[in-house]
């Protein structure tokens, strides 16, 4: 079935005629117009002007028009602005891919963020490496953060449009040396929900800032693939309270199993204590779906193990 054709909007079609005005302000009123409206009649004209448009603040509003009109003609314009010399342009380009959810954007953000850390952009717009003999001036350090809050757009707006092929590329920079970049990476990874991220993730969990590990246990928790509730059980008395919360969070979502697994694995733990009486609610579930669990237990000697406790359940 074909999209509604958009009605003809008098005022919508000046708007489009605007944006070839000379003055900077009636083209700006009219790309922010357009974009309020999310007029799709007007995503050609937004797009032809993108690459060409003098002024760095109307591109930027362009590229946020069309992330609010979530047109996907829009996609390749916008992918090109990625790599604008404007640290703003590049942001709002990699927030409106992120509205438009196309997965041909894909490779265009994992190009952006590849290789963190210390970077900055030229006058052109293409990287280059701090050199860490010399002294990080201001400017230096300025334009590295920048370069950073480019990388976090561009990795929120993958985990947006949440395709497989690009959680390769992002547990590439979970290496990254700033955590707000992992952080990123974690919670993208989590929204995409590939079971192919789970090493990495679990792997997070024992990361040297509280927050990265906060972060993957909640995305853990979004994947719900019960391999990882050992790994979180580990986390259950992790020194910030955070961590554990969202260690407990992660395996109620994977639901009775994950949580019956966790009472095999520690039985003891007060948390888990807790969790077991919020999902069951008679004994016999319990013993029942931990035999499920027992019975899909591949290790022979952890099975056996299973099996005693549960016999000391039913005795």
């Amino acid at each position: 079935m074909s999209e509604p054709v958009e009605p003809v909007d008098p005022q919508i079609q000046q708007w489009i005629q605007d944006l070839k005005n000379p003055d900077d302000e009636v083209r700006k009123k009219a790309v922010f117009s357009l974009g309020e409206k999310r007029a799709k009649s007007a995503v050609v004209s937004l797009i032809e002007i993108l690459p060409t448009e003098p002024n760095k603040v109307i591109r930027n509003n362009i590229a946020r028009a069309l992330g609010k009109i979530e047109d996907t003609q829009a996609v390749n314009a916008l992918s090109e602005a990625l790599f604008d010399e404007d640290y703003y342009v590049k942001l709002s380009a990699a927030w409106a891919l992120g509205k438009i959810k196309d997965k041909r954007a894909v490779q265009p953000l994992l190009r952006l963020i590849k290789g963190g850390g210390a970077k900055v952009f030229t006058m052109h717009g293409s990287e280059s490496e701090i050199d860490q003999s010399q002294p990080v001036t201001d400017t230096l350090k300025t334009e590295g953060m920048k370069y950073m809050d480019v990388q976090i757009s561009a990795i929120k707006a993958l985990g947006e449009i949440r395709d497989e092929t690009a959680v390769g590329g992002l547990v590439a920079e979970l290496s990254d040396d700033a955590g707000q970049i992992r952080c990123a990476i974690a919670l993208s990874l989590g929204k995409i929900g590939s079971v192919k991220a789970v090493p990495a993730l679990i792997e997070s969990l024992n990361d040297k800032i509280w927050y990265m590990r906060r972060d993957a246990a909640i995305a853990l928790g979004q994947i719900g693939d019960i391999s990882s509730v050992e790994a979180l059980i580990g986390k259950l008395q992790d020194p910030y309270t955070e961590v554990a919360e969202e260690s407990v969070k992660a395996i109620e979502h994977m639901g009775p199993s994950a949580v019956a697994k966790t009472f095999l694995l520690r039985p003891k733990e007060p948390k888990v204590q807790s969790m077991l009486k919020s999902v069951f609610q008679t004994k016999e579930e319990i013993i029942n779906t931990l035999m499920e669990i027992a019975e899909k237990e591949e290790d022979l000697e952890k099975r056996a193990r299973f099996k005693n406790k549960i016999k000391s359940l039913q005795g």
